[in-house]
């Protein structure tokens, strides 16, 4: 199956905004390493407003993603990542509901 596009948003908890983007660096790499995810370099933005991450990634098929729920390695990272992160959608970033949203490079 074709590889797709994902984009994960990240709201980091009060004081672990640099805890958040140290396992940002891990994430892609890891997914890499485990075959799920492919060599297209991610891009990660920060929201100016409130510090949002936006990590923006391509899963290697259509199927990588249950992949990688399923992965013991990938799921004990984002264990760790939920531990300093809240997990949200595109919606809840304030940017959103502007056109041609500006982020800061992470």
């Amino acid at each position: 199956m074709a590889a797709e596009i994902v984009m994960a948003v990240y709201r980091p908890k009060e004081g672990q905004g640099d805890a958040m983007a140290a396992l940002i660096e891990k994430h892609v790499p890891l997914l890499r390493a485990e075959g799920l995810a492919t060599q297209r370099e991610p891009i990660v933005v920060r929201s100016k407003l409130d510090g949002t991450f936006i990590e923006i990634f391509e899963w290697d098929t259509a199927d990588a993603a249950q992949a990688a729920h399923e992965n013991p390695a990938v799921a004990a990272l984002w264990r760790e990542m939920e531990s300093v992160a809240d997990f949200l959608t595109l919606g809840d970033i304030s940017e959103a509901s502007v056109r041609f949203a500006h982020f800061d490079p992470a």
